[in-house]
């Protein structure tokens, strides 16, 4: 769990903020957040900030308006999270702010727009998304010509089949040709040459 966002700079309004001298009791003494949270302020104080801080954590990447942005994050354990560490880390965070609404849901502002899965209800989701882009992996692409995984593989025997079921018809075509002159033909054939069949 987070516990607070111990500095951030060149983060828009935020600038040699820190935490510990920033968001304290009424004795000076810091406080840490909750597993609840209530941030509130007014327009432009950096509640959009903090989000896009929070959402770096659930993308493992820094938004790109910021120039050098960084920022210093302290979890429960006492480990840290920062601007260099984003990739490593294996903290499950999930932030629905304006960036998300418009990575994801942009059909809001545009009529061609789409929605983009993003399945998170409940922490079992997380595992059954995980199983659903495995899954995905295996089966591959099934665009025609450009087939991977199994899909390939379902080309490949599609292939196969057709390919053995022509050798079939084609086999079976000449059998029933040569019973055919066996029973009529008239050198060889049954009908002609009673004799030698009785």
């Amino acid at each position: 769990m987070i516990t607070k966002i111990k500095s951030i700079n060149n983060f828009a309004v935020f600038n040699g903020f820190l935490w510990d001298s920033s968001v304290v009791d009424s004795n000076n003494k810091p406080l840490n957040l909750d597993k609840i949270n209530i941030l509130y302020g007014r327009n432009y104080s950096g509640k959009t900030t903090l989000s896009r801080i929070l959402r770096a954590l659930e993308t493992h990447t820094l938004p790109d308006k910021y120039e050098n942005p960084q920022f210093e994050i302290v979890l429960s354990d006492s480990s840290e999270i920062n601007q260099s560490s984003l990739d490593t880390h294996n903290l499950n965070v999930r932030v629905f702010n304006k960036d998300f609404v418009r990575d994801n849901l942009s059909f809001l502002n545009d009529p061609n727009g789409e929605i983009a899965s993003f399945a998170i209800l409940g922490a079992d989701n997380v595992d059954i998304e995980k199983d659903i882009h495995e899954l995905e992996n295996t089966l591959g692409s099934n665009e025609v010509g450009k087939e991977s995984g199994l899909y390939h593989q379902l080309a490949k025997a599609n292939i196969e089949v057709t390919k053995v079921i022509a050798e079939y018809n084609t086999a079976s075509k000449d059998l029933e040709s040569k019973l055919a002159d066996k029973a009529t033909n008239q050198k060889i054939g049954i009908k002609y040459n009673l004799k030698n069949y009785s």
